[in-house]
C-alpha cells in the first residue's frame, strides 16, 4: 500500500502534468490556426512537451515555427532545441545545429557526448568526458558515471580497451552498475554480480523514499542485468527465478528488455521444438516494440533486438522489418513469401548481379532465403561471393559458422579443413579485444585441434598470452606440456629411487621366492551342438469361451486329429474291383451315370 507521502508526490506529478498539457495544447493551436509562435511560447509549449517525454510533439513545433523565428546566436534555446533533435535521433538537424558557432559551451559539449554515444561513435564522446573531468566543477559524479558507460560500450562495439580516468563515487549505483557492465564484457562475471549486489542495495536504500515508479524505474535495470549475467554464467534456473520473482515493468523499454531475457529462458526450458514462434514474435511485439523505443535504446541494446527480430521474421518467413537492407524493398514486392523457390532465385540473381550490395548482411539474408527453399548451392556460392571479395569478412562469427554448417551439409569435410586453416592464419595475425573476439578465436582454436594439433596450439597460446585467466585454455596447454614431456626419451628415475629406498634387492634375490599353485583346477566349458528345444508349457488358465480355447491336437498332422473329415468330392473310388482302368475311362464312365440336367428353362413369373 502507499504511503500518503506516496499519494501527495503522484497528486502533485498529475498536476503538473496536466499544466504542460495545457500549454502544449495551446501552442499547437496557435500554430493549427495559422498564426506564427512568439519565442516565449514556443519556448513554453516546447518545454511542456519535453516534461511529458513527448520529443516527437517538440519537434513538431520546432519543424512548423522554424519560418517564422529566428533564434540564432540564442544559447538557451539552442540548447533547447539540440536536447529535442537529440532525443528524436535526428541526426541531420542536429549535425547542422552542431555548425552554429553559438553552440558552445560545458552544457553543449555534455549534450554531444550524449549524441555520440547515442549514435555509437564512443570515441569522441569518450574525448569530450575527458576534457570535461580536468575541470569537473560539481559534475564529478555525472562525468564518472558516463565515462565508464562509454568505456563499456567501446569495448563491447570496437574492441577497444581503456580504463577510466574519474575516481569511481562509492556511493553511487549508476556508477558500480557501469563497472559491472564493464566487467561483464571481459567475461569477469563475479566481479559483476559483486558490484550489482552493491549498486541494489545502494539504490535501495537511496530511493526508498522515492514515489513507486520512480523507484522502479531505478531498479529494475540493475535486477534485470543481475539476471542476465546469471544467464550468462549458465545458472538459468536462477536467472528464470530472479526474472519470474519481479512484476511487470511499466517503462516501455524496461518491460520489452525484460520480455525478451524472460522469453529466451523458456525456449531453453522447453526446447526449441516445442516453442510457439508466432506467439513468441506476437509476445515480444515486434516490429513495433523496437520502433516505439528506438529513441531510449542504446546502440548494443539495439543490435541486440534487431538481432532477435529479425532471426525471429526469418524463421515465419517475413522480411526482417529492422534490417537496413534495401535489397528486398527494392527487388521485391510488400507481399514477399520468403518460402517460395520464385522468389528465393529472384534475391540470389539480384544479389550476384550487383557487386555494391554484396555486404555481409545482404549475403547472410540472400544465403538464409536460398537455405529456406533447399538450395545450399546457392547459399554456398553468396558466402563465397562475400569472402572472395573481402578476406577479412572471414574474421566474422555469422559468415565462418554459416560456411562450416554448409560444408558440413554437402559432406564436405576437405573444405571444411580449408575454412579452418584460413581462419586460424587471419586470427593468429590480428587482435583480440572484444568479449565476442574471444569465444570465436577459443571456438576456432578448438575446431582446428581435430585436424591440425600444431596450428590449435599457436592459436591457444596466443590466446593464453592476452587472457591468462581463462581456465578451459590454461589445462589445455598444461595437458598438452605434461603429454610431450612424457613422450621425450630421457627418463627421471628420482622418484623411482625414493620407493625402493631401505630395500635389501640382493636378499631378496638370494631368497628366491615359493610358487603358488591354484586349489581350483581350471574348468572347461563343453559347449554341445545339440540344443534341446524349448518344451511348450500348456497356458496357466484356460480361456473362458470355448472358441477361445487352444486345440489339444493342434501339433498332429492335419489327418491324423479325431475331427478330422475329407471334403466330399475330392476323393473318387474304383468301380471295378481287380481290374485297372485308365483315367479317362472312370471319368468317361461318371460322366454317364450323373442325371442329366433339365433342359426346361425357368421362365418369368
Amino acid at each position: 500500500m502507499s504511503s500518503l507521502s506516496e499519494l501527495v508526490s503522484e497528486l502533485a506529478i498529475h498536476s503538473e502534468k496536466r499544466q504542460y498539457k495545457e500549454a502544449y495544447e495551446k501552442a499547437k493551436r496557435i500554430i493549427d490556426l495559422g498564426h506564427p509562435l512568439d519565442l516565449d511560447t514556443l519556448k513554453l509549449g516546447l518545454v511542456a512537451s519535453i516534461n511529458l517525454d513527448q520529443y516527437h510533439n517538440a519537434g513538431r513545433l520546432i519543424s512548423k515555427s522554424k519560418d517564422h523565428i529566428v533564434y540564432d546566436g540564442m544559447k538557451e534555446f539552442l540548447l533547447l532545441i539540440g536536447y529535442v533533435y537529440y532525443k528524436n535521433g535526428d541526426s541531420k538537424n542536429f549535425e547542422t545545429l552542431l555548425k552554429d558557432s553559438a553552440f558552445q559551451g560545458r552544457a553543449f559539449e555534455h549534450l554531444k557526448a550524449q549524441y555520440y554515444y547515442k549514435i555509437g561513435e564512443n570515441e569522441k564522446a569518450l574525448k569530450i568526458y575527458r576534457e570535461l573531468s580536468k575541470n569537473p566543477l560539481d559534475e564529478v559524479v555525472d562525468l564518472s558515471v558516463n565515462e565508464r558507460a562509454v568505456i563499456s560500450q567501446l569495448l563491447e562495439l570496437d574492441g577497444v580497451v581503456e580504463q577510466p580516468v574519474s575516481r569511481p563515487i562509492d556511493d553511487s549505483y549508476d556508477c558500480k552498475f557501469n563497472d559491472a557492465l564493464y566487467q561483464v564484457k571481459i567475461g569477469d562475471y563475479e566481479s559483476a554480480l559483486d558490484l550489482l549486489e552493491e549498486a541494489k542495495a545502494i539504490c535501495e536504500e537511496n530511493t526508498k523514499d522515492l514515489p513507486l515508479d520512480t523507484r522502479e524505474a531505478e531498479i529494475v535495470p540493475i535486477l534485470l542485468q543481475i539476471a542476465y549475467v546469471k544467464q550468462l554464467k549458465g545458472k538459468k534456473e536462477e536467472s528464470l527465478t530472479a526474472l519470474r520473482s519481479l512484476s511487470k515493468p511499466k517503462d516501455s523499454l524496461l518491460d520489452l528488455i525484460y520480455r525478451n531475457n524472460l522469453l529466451s529462458l523458456r525456449i531453453d526450458e522447453y526446447g526449441r521444438n516445442d516453442t510457439n514462434f508466432h506467439i513468441l514474435y506476437r509476445e515480444l511485439g515486434f516490429p513495433n516494440s523496437i520502433d516505439i523505443n528506438k529513441d531510449k535504446l542504446t546502440v548494443s541494446q539495439r543490435v541486440a533486438l534487431t538481432r532477435n527480430e529479425s532471426l525471429l521474421a526469418l524463421e515465419l518467413g517475413k522480411i526482417p522489418s529492422q534490417s537496413d537492407l534495401k535489397l528486398f524493398y527494392d527487388a521485391t514486392s510488400e507481399f514477399l513469401d520468403l518460402n517460395t523457390k520464385l522468389e528465393a532465385s529472384m534475391i540470389y540473381n539480384y544479389f550476384m548481379r550487383r557487386p555494391g550490395q554484396q555486404e555481409v548482411p545482404n549475403a547472410l539474408l540472400t544465403a538464409q532465403l536460398a537455405i529456406n527453399v533447399g538450395n545450399i548451392n546457392n547459399a554456398r556460392t553468396v558466402l563465397e561471393t562475400v569472402v572472395s571479395n573481402d578476406e577479412k569478412n572471414l574474421l566474422e562469427p555469422s559468415i565462418v559458422v554459416s560456411l562450416y554448417l554448409i560444408y558440413d551439409k554437402l559432406q564436405s569435410g576437405r573444405l571444411q579443413v580449408e575454412l579452418l586453416k584460413k581462419v586460424a592464419d587471419l586470427l593468429l595475425e590480428s587482435e583480440i579485444s572484444s568479449t565476442q573476439q574471444r569465444k570465436f578465436f577459443k571456438d576456432i582454436a578448438f575446431k582446428t585441434l581435430n585436424h591440425d594439433a600444431v596450428l590449435a596450439n599457436r592459436l591457444f597460446e596466443k590466446l593464453h598470452s592476452i587472457y591468462p585467466n581463462d581456465e578451459l585454455v590454461s589445462t589445455y596447454l598444461n595437458s598438452s606440456s605434461n603429454a610431450s614431456n612424457n613422450n621425450t626419451t630421457t627418463t627421471n628415475f628420482s622418484e623411482l629411487d625414493d620407493l625402493v629406498l631401505g630395500i635389501d634387492t640382493d636378499k631378496l634375490i638370494s631368497e628366491g621366492f615359493d610358487t603358488f599353485e591354484s586349489s581350483k583346477r581350471p574348468t572347461t566349458i563343453i559347449s554341445s551342438t545339440n540344443k534341446k528345444r524349448r518344451t511348450r508349457l500348456k497356458p496357466k488358465h484356460e480361456a473362458k469361451e470355448k472358441y477361445k480355447r487352444l486345440d489339444e491336437e493342434r501339433w498332429l498332422p492335419l489327418k491324423d486329429r479325431s475331427y478330422y473329415r475329407p471334403k466330399k468330392g475330392k476323393k473318387i473310388r474304383n468301380t471295378t474291383q481287380g481290374t485297372v482302368t485308365s483315367n479317362t475311362s472312370e471319368i468317361s464312365g461318371l460322366k454317364k451315370t450323373l442325371p442329366k440336367k433339365s433342359s426346361k428353362k425357368k421362365g418369368r413369373k
